[in-house]
């Protein structure tokens, strides 16, 4: 068990220094991780342009069998017709419908103590930091569409900063420090979990965005129950705001999905 420990914390001080390189090493990491993820970008950007606007204005909705009676078809009233009637109502939504308001999207990134730990054994770190090359990647060119925030949770804070909303990574030096912050932050973070601050704090603050529709988006290496955080809690602040859609993605263990209770029928 000791030289396993030793084996472990050896390959943890190799790789750190690669993670927390200089300006020229977060750069040379993004690249990587830019090219590994191409394809997958692609992917997403397709997915990204077929998104359809969600929010729709309420409209009279006519030839109903109730609701208010139709003032324009009062003759078909007094001939029987049973579907004079107008109510208010979102119209069907057509194929391509006109977005007026852009998506508002948060997403949640591990940086805790225990990724910077785990890394040595199943690159959990790391395939976090992919996932934010992807995002930003993918997003990119999508500013008409989509408004997006991220923000790391470790034992230290619930809410460490990375992008702000309607603020997107320009410039390539940009995009490579968010990476650099993201290893930064999870080598120096203390033990301990701030996940359900995270949620609760992001679901609030998405819940006041003028937006077509609010996503939250928890990533996590699931190491919840240690730190006595129960399903329910979590289950709880995923749904807190029903104008808010969050989830949770587990990076780390397979199982972790099943720790939490099953979501509630999609709201309508």
């Amino acid at each position: 068990a000791a030289a396993a420990r030793a084996a472990m914390a050896e390959a943890v001080r190799r790789r750190r220094p690669r993670a927390q390189g200089g300006d020229w090493r977060e750069a040379a990491l993004y690249e990587r991780l830019r090219e590994a993820n191409a394809p997958l970008v692609q992917q997403l950007r397709v997915i990204l342009q077929s998104a359809e606007a969600r929010e729709t204005e309420r409209a009279w909705l006519k030839l109903k069998a109730n609701g208010e009676l139709d003032e324009t078809r009062l003759v078909d009233a007094a001939v029987g017709e049973r579907q004079v009637f107008k109510k208010r109502g979102a119209p069907p939504q057509r194929h391509g419908t006109h977005q007026a308001k852009p998506k508002h999207l948060t997403f949640l990134l591990d940086a805790s103590a225990s990724m910077a730990r785990g890394d040595a054994l199943d690159g959990r770190l790391h395939r976090m930091a992919s996932t934010a090359a992807l995002l930003i990647e993918a997003l990119h060119g999508f500013e008409h569409k989509f408004v997006y925030n991220m923000s790391m949770h470790s034992g230290g804070t619930a809410d460490a900063p990375l992008l702000e909303a309607g603020r997107p990574p320009a410039e390539e030096g940009e995009r490579a420090r968010v990476v650099g912050a993201l290893f930064a932050h999870a080598w120096s973070a203390p033990s301990g979990d701030n996940s359900l601050q995270a949620v609760r704090r992001a679901v609030e603050a998405a819940g006041r965005a003028d937006a077509d529709e609010r996503i939250v988006v928890l990533l996590s290496d699931a190491n919840l129950g240690r730190y006595d955080v129960s399903p329910e809690e979590i289950g709880e602040a995923l749904r807190s705001n029903p104008h808010v859609r969050a989830y949770c993605v587990f990076v780390a263990e397979p199982a972790a999905a099943e720790w939490l209770p099953p979501p509630p029928p999609p709201r309508p």
